[in-house]
């Protein structure tokens, strides 16, 4: 599902010189700039770049952000580049970048409309056609600025098909919208319009200025100029040369979405919901700028306002400055935005869910409750102006996700900080060696560590496939018990149950506590927090550390994809990150398949059940491959010998 909201700034080009350079070599040694975790010491041997920090915090009471920003990569929660900047009080704060090389996107919103209301030359509640007599037929006589702000207007795609050359004509466009027809009555129903809104505004501001300038020129004279701004930012590339410095956008792998996806289902549920008939008619009318086009130098060069403007985080989060310090809008105008949505949480028929909307932005809280607005946008772009404190923000990246708004995971940490109960998943400090020290330990989830033909022959089964962990992490007994249902009824359903055997190799010795907290208003004067808490007994956890064997299975030469689809499953009930290995041994023996073959042909390896005994050169002169020893005499032997006797 594509989310274009307004203008999607597609790069960053404002990086010093010297950290493009860096990008470009990414394996100069800089300790300003490059991480040192183990991760990034694994990427290096392996042959990678490291991830690339820069960008100053000029204030230290905004020195976390750097930290999570880090994180945010070294975790692989970001996979491109990214950038973060912060405006307090008209003072740029923070400005961070990241990433690999040739990796930097961005995104920025509109407030030209705001910015004519404020002046008096506009009026949310005007007609349009008041404005624009053509645009009043077909069932659009009655529609106003308003409808069109709040997506209220029933004009998010037309019949007609469009092409790349009619967004270079604004005459053609008007045309397009005079003779469509909505598909909604008009303020019946919210709706995204993702290429519409931004042709909509362009329109409007045409006809309200007095030099019948469209978006791009009015934001350049009369904001940009007007009040120095960065000239980071446009709508479209002003010519070919300038696309060198535009980041390349990298749409998220199937991997990523299903990454994402476990990490976040309700981003993932959202993002399924895109997939209806009125995206699909939207991306009919605008076959040729589908997210797979947004690399075109053709399609960047269009000045398209709903989703082409270009930018750095830098500019963007400053020009929000403006707004959050009263410079952009009088008092008036400003207490009317901050004081709340027009809309609270209203339901979108196109998105498929609830939003808070006004005035042409997005409503959300900060952290002490109050409202704050701005807009997201395609793939995770952010911008937010917080008006109670004076702070703007933006937030961009070229590495597309499926989550939109406050679910985009790196966004949402930078904004809200880590949770503090990360120490649920993460090992920080060591156990308590004795058991006395927790009452009333709680009974694991899972009980059976071993599946299938437990006691098939070592022989019969060859063909070993382990699941193992890439991260230093705790696993719930649940999490444990999860996977190997999963993993196991897959196997039954492919394999039979006598055709595999598997192992579950980790086991929930360590418990975890909890001091339960309240969270209704105002929980700080019921509940002190959790310092110095010592909680009370949950669950219990695997300790697992980076190359631990959490699942084997063994089975037969032609179930090999079986058993490597069984643990694919079973990785999405994991936190963190797992890999997979077909392992060169002989089952659940440490000996190659060569070498196996060799030494039990030799008579050196012994089946011993599920393993085998090692039958060593120098020990006990009975062996195992000895000749068995002589039989005793046979009843017939014994019979003669008595009658021999007698």
């Amino acid at each position: 599902m594509i989310r274009l909201y307004k203008a999607s700034f597609l790069g960053f080009s404002g990086i010093p010189a010297r950290f493009q350079q860096m990008l470009r070599s990414p394996r100069r040694e800089d300790k300003s700039f490059a991480t040192s975790s183990i991760r990034g010491d694994m990427q290096e041997a392996a042959g990678c770049p490291l991830v690339h920090i820069g960008g100053p915090v000029f204030d230290e009471r905004f020195s976390d952000v750097l930290v999570t920003f880090r994180q945010n990569f070294e975790e692989s929660l970001e996979s491109e580049g990214a950038a973060f900047s912060v405006f307090f009080e008209g003072r740029l704060v923070v400005d961070l970048y990241g990433g690999f090389a040739d990796k930097k996107e961005g995104k920025r919103t509109l407030s030209e409309v705001v910015k004519l209301v404020d002046e008096g030359r506009l009026s949310y509640d005007d007609k349009v056609a008041t404005l624009w007599p053509e645009f009043g037929q077909n069932g659009k006589e009655n529609t106003t600025i308003r409808h069109i702000c709040l997506h209220q207007a029933g004009l998010p795609y037309q019949s007609v098909i469009t092409t790349a050359d009619d967004f270079k004509n604004p005459q053609r466009i008007a045309e397009l919208f005079e003779s469509a027809t909505p598909i909604w009555e008009p303020g019946s129903q919210v709706g995204y319009h993702a290429l519409s809104i931004g042709l909509l505004i362009d329109q409007i501001v045409r006809r309200v200025d007095a030099r019948s300038r469209g978006i791009a020129e009015y934001f350049k004279e009369e904001i940009q100029s007007k009040y120095g701004l960065l000239s980071e930012i446009s709508f479209g590339l002003g010519n070919k040369s300038e696309n060198g410095s535009v980041a390349v956008v990298k749409q998220a792998s199937e991997e990523e979405v299903v990454e994402e996806g476990r990490r976040n289902p309700e981003a993932l549920r959202r993002w399924n919901l895109g997939d209806n008939h009125h995206n699909a008619e939207l991306y009919r009318q605008f076959h040729w700028i589908t997210t797979k086009d947004y690399n075109k130098i053709e399609n960047r060069l269009l000045p398209m306002p709903s989703n082409m403007g270009i930018g750095t985080a830098r500019a963007l989060a400053q020009v929000h400055s403006l707004v959050a310090n009263g410079e952009l809008f009088g008092s008036d105008t400003l207490a009317m935005i901050s004081s709340g949505p027009e809309l609270l949480e209203e339901f979108d028929v196109i998105n498929g869910y609830a939003e808070s909307k006004g005035y042409g932005f997005q409503f959300t809280k900060n952290p002490k409750g109050q409202w704050i607005f701005g807009h997201s946008g395609f793939g995770g772009q952010n911008v937010r102006v917080d008006v109670h404190n004076r702070l703007a923000y933006a937030y961009i990246c070229n590495g597309l996700k499926i989550s939109d708004a406050d679910m985009v995971e790196t966004f949402t940490s930078i904004k809200m900080g880590r949770r503090p109960a990360r120490c649920y998943r993460y090992i920080k400090n060591k156990p308590y060696p004795k058991s006395r020290f927790c009452r009333g330990v709680p009974d694991p989830k899972i009980r059976i560590f071993d599946l299938g033909r437990k006691k098939a022959n070592v022989d019969e089964f060859p063909l070993c496939v382990h699941m193992i962990s890439n991260e230093r992490e705790h696993l719930s007994s649940e999490a444990l018990e999860a996977a190997r249902i999963c993993a196991n009824k897959y196997m039954v359903k492919n394999c039979g149950k006598d055709g595999f055997h598997m192992r579950v190799r980790k086991h929930p010795y360590h418990v975890v506590r909890i001091n339960k907290m309240l969270s209704c208003a105002g929980a700080d004067r019921l509940q002190t927090g959790m310092r110095g808490a010592y909680g009370k007994p949950q669950g219990l956890v695997a300790r697992v550390d980076i190359g631990d064997f959490l699942l084997s299975v063994r089975v037969r030469d032609q179930n090999e994809e079986h058993a490597i689809e069984a643990f694919r499953r079973a990785k999405f009930k994991f936190p963190g990150r797992q890999f997979i290995v077909v392992s060169r041994k002989w089952g659940f023996t440490k000996w190659d398949r060569a070498d196996y073959e060799r030494m039990r042909e030799e008579g050196r390896l012994v089946s011993d059940g599920v393993n085998v005994q090692y039958v060593r050169e120098h020990g006990p002169l009975s062996k195992p491959n000895d000749e068995k020893k002589k039989e005793g005499p046979t009843d017939e032997q014994k019979k003669e010998e008595l009658e021999e006797e007698k």
